[in-house]
């Protein structure tokens, strides 16, 4: 019996923070998307999932944000669709 309660514990703690709910960052907190901010200091001892929304304010018409793949990141390429432009 006790050998269930641990697998059942053992389960639970696997499952429950990939079961957990989405989080929302907003990329660079108050500065906001910006040149000459650092954020790999402000990603630093972050954890992102799968399921998270990063969220990128900007001034609208000021900037876009592009879709890409890792390779398209790798490279610098952009795909044709994906682009956001809408702004904050």
């Amino acid at each position: 019996m006790a050998s269930k309660h641990t697998f059942l514990l053992f389960v639970v703690s696997i499952a429950l923070p990939i079961i957990s709910p989405a989080k929302e960052f907003t990329v660079g907190d108050g500065k906001g998307w910006a040149t000459d901010f650092d954020y790999q200091a402000w990603a630093n001892g972050k954890t992102f999932r799968v399921v998270d929304k990063l969220m990128f304010k900007y001034p609208k018409g000021a900037h876009t944000v592009q879709n890409v793949d890792g390779d398209g990141f790798a490279k610098c390429t952009k795909l044709n669709e994906g682009v956001l432009s809408t702004g904050k």
